[in-house]
């Protein structure tokens, strides 16, 4: 209530403030998800509802809806979202940056993906990966005088393999096939990580685990619209139709069907 009074959150219940029209404004992060996991400046949040308040266990599928659609639109259309960090007495997982008590806010984060999953416990779950909009952390909590001596691990992308699998393709989408031309003449394309780097995914940074995509194309496979299937192919994951012609060369199919779970597709 205190958090709302502040006008940080616009609820005092939900996790998620905001709406599908206008994008979430806001999130409570305070351990009550198993699968939540917080580096500090890196958040893989779970979405909310399907869980009993009073035992925290998972007893129902989460839905695309209200505030887990709220999280997606602060995605596709580049919200910033508050995070609020705070402990209570649910709290399964604390971490160096959990308050010892009550709520703190701890800065913008942007939702840079986010996917669907179905943990050991059977029910269906979304996960979304916020990143820090400052350079760096908040400051790590100790409990007690002891300070707590912590490093953030960066993913450092290889450029070279980025330019080396763009040039390969003559910057051509490898879904679409368009080809995104510039003033002067030269090409735009972006390499995509099929299954995604850094933490949870851990998808390496080799050129079997990269695509050249137009940027059309590159949000639409971040965001599970397209999906490689288990020939190869291109498809659309609304329609279920394939849309390459041909399968796509040089791809890992581990990397493609890790990505087709994210989809919902496996």
């Amino acid at each position: 209530m205190a958090v709302q009074a502040a006008g940080l959150h616009r609820h005092n219940q939900r996790g998620i403030s905001g709406d599908p029209e206008t994008g979430a404004d806001a999130i409570v992060l305070s351990g009550g998800y198993a699968n939540e996991e917080d580096y500090g400046e890196l958040i893989v949040y779970v979405g909310e509802r399907g869980i009993d308040r009073e035992t925290g266990e998972h007893v129902a599928d989460q839905q695309l809806n209200d505030g887990n659609l709220a999280l997606v639109k602060s995605f596709t259309d580049g919200l910033p979202v508050r995070v609020i960090r705070g402990r209570t007495r649910r709290t399964r997982h604390p971490s160096a940056w959990t308050p010892a008590s009550g709520y703190r806010y701890d800065g913008l984060f942007r939702v840079e993906s986010f996917w669907e999953e179905r943990p050991s416990h059977g029910f269906r779950i979304y996960r979304f990966r916020l990143v820090a909009h400052a350079a760096s952390p908040p400051a790590p909590i100790a409990s007690g005088p002891a300070r707590i001596e912590t490093s953030i691990q960066r993913i450092v992308r290889s450029s070279a393999l980025a330019r080396r699998v763009k040039e390969q393709r003559n910057h051509v989408c490898q879904f679409c096939g368009s080809i995104v031309v510039l003033p002067g003449g030269l090409r735009y394309s972006e390499a995509a990580h099929i299954r995604p780097l850094g933490r949870p995914h851990d998808g390496p940074d080799t050129t079997d685990n990269i695509v050249c995509l137009c940027p059309t194309c590159h949000v639409r496979l971040d965001a599970g619209a397209l999906y490689i299937d288990s020939t190869g192919y291109g498809c659309d994951a609304l329609t279920s139709e394939r849309v390459t012609a041909q399968p796509i060369a040089g791809v890992g199919q581990e990397h493609a069907a890790y990505h087709r779970q994210l989809c919902g597709v496996d």
